[in-house]
C-alpha cells in the first residue's frame, strides 16, 4: 500500500516548463533541471489532521483545476472551493483522515521525514514526457 497525494499545481504545459517553476524553494537556478523531470513528483508532504501528523509523497496533479501556485506555495485559499490536496484512500484510512475533511499540509525535505508506515515504500521513479 503506497501512501500518495495530489494537489492543484502543474508546471508543464505542452511539454514546456512554466516560468513559475523557478519560484519553487528547491529549484536550482544554477543547474536547472531538464524539462523531462517533474519538480513535484515524489516530493514529501507533511499532513496534519486533528492533532495527528502523517507523511506522504506527491504523486500527481488534479483532478480539478491545476494552476494555483499562490495556494500551493503561498498563503492564498484554493481558487476552487472543493480543491486543495487529494489524499489517496490509503493515506486517509491508515491515518484516520476523514474522506472529505480539511487537513493542513506543507512540503518537507526528505531528510525531515521520520520513520513510519509512509517509509515502507519510497518512490524515486520520475515521469517521462518524451
Amino acid at each position: 500500500m503506497k501512501l500518495l497525494c495530489a494537489s492543484i499545481q502543474r508546471f508543464m504545459v505542452d511539454g514546456k516548463r512554466k516560468p513559475t517553476a523557478r519560484l519553487l524553494p528547491w529549484y536550482n537556478q544554477s543547474q536547472p533541471p531538464s524539462d523531462t523531470i517533474s519538480l513535484l513528483k515524489n516530493r514529501w508532504v507533511m499532513l496534519s489532521y486533528q492533532g495527528r501528523e502523517a507523511y506522504t509523497q506527491w504523486e500527481d496533479v488534479g483532478p480539478m483545476k491545476s494552476d494555483n501556485f499562490s495556494y500551493v506555495f503561498g498563503s492564498k485559499r484554493p481558487n476552487y472551493a472543493k480543491t486543495g490536496i487529494d489524499l489517496s484512500p490509503a493515506v486517509a484510512s491508515s491515518h484516520g483522515f476523514e474522506g472529505h475533511g480539511k487537513v493542513t499540509w506543507r512540503f518537507v525535505d526528505e531528510r525531515a521525514v521520520p520513520n513510519g508506515p509512509w517509509k515502507k515504500i519510497v518512490i524515486h521513479r520520475q515521469v517521462s514526457w518524451q
